[in-house]
């Protein structure tokens, strides 16, 4: 593809994403947003597929405590994995959850892990400017990264998993994690983030530096929205999706939700 032809595709995913957000703020009220995000640690619990559910309700997310985990949920002498899923259009009507997939896919069928979703459904942020939400995700990491330490998760030992937007998320909790004890993140696995984000995510928040590894496992098609990073440090696989032309009308079969779904599959 010529240079002209990158560009060219790197603006109508912009703007494809622009009327996403355009449509998305139209559809959720501020008051949908607020909810403090948390750390999940999954333990034993059904297996199944990606699944969207209706949203929390105050007993999912109680008042107090909801960012406390007892020692019981989690072992600080295990490698730890965690999930980070993209930004939600319509929280007040869905959830992502990523735990049935998870649970009984690839990243749990080696040695023992911890296995965290970061829930930032309720704080994700619809704006009609990108940028608003790429601000938001990097804040959500630098708590992710202060959550972490407070459990005494080793950097060294954890494999940050990000999806879309969750991948900025991703590369700043790797960022701040390095800021706070000096250790780069063992892994960092980006899913498909949208070539927009790539100067934060690769540049500004520098994820090669703060992690041994990071992968770049990228969609292409019509819908798909990641390209190749080009960075040192960082590797790029290449990951068609199984149904690029029903994604361009079915989200849940889209390209950039395929890579995820493969992923918490097979693990690649």
């Amino acid at each position: 593809m010529t240079l002209s032809g990158t560009l060219s595709s790197s603006r109508i995913a912009q703007f494809v994403y622009g009327v996403l957000v355009a449509i998305m703020t139209l559809n959720v009220g501020e008051s949908a947003f607020g909810a403090g995000p948390r750390l999940v640690a999954l333990g034993r619990g059904s297996c199944g597929e990606l699944q969207f559910v209706p949203p929390c309700t105050d007993a999912c997310h109680p008042a107090k405590g909801e960012n406390e985990l007892t020692t019981e949920q989690y072992n600080s002498a295990l490698p730890s994995v965690v999930i980070i899923h993209g930004f939600n259009p319509f929280p007040k009507l869905v959830r992502f959850d990523l735990g049935p997939a998870a649970r009984c896919g690839a990243l749990t069928s080696g040695a023992p892990v911890n296995l965290f979703v970061w829930d930032w459904n309720l704080a994700t942020k619809a704006s009609l400017r990108p940028q608003v939400n790429v601000e938001n995700a990097r804040r959500q990491g630098i708590m992710l990264a202060e959550s972490l330490g407070e459990l005494g998760i080793a950097p060294h030992r954890t494999h940050l998993v990000g999806h879309s937007l969750g991948c900025v998320v991703a590369a700043s909790a790797a960022r701040r994690s390095w800021e706070l004890t000096g250790e780069r993140t063992d892994q960092v696995t980006l899913l498909d983030p949208l070539r927009g984000n790539h100067e934060v995510i690769f540049d500004v928040e520098g994820v090669a530096d703060a992690a041994n590894w990071v992968e770049n496992l990228w969609a292409p098609g019509l819908s798909g929205f990641g390209a190749p990073a080009n960075r040192a440090g960082v590797v790029d696989i290449r990951t068609p999706g199984s149904t690029p032309l029903r994604g361009l009308f079915l989200a849940h079969r889209m390209n950039h939700v395929d890579v995820l779904r493969r992923f918490l599959r097979d693990g690649d």
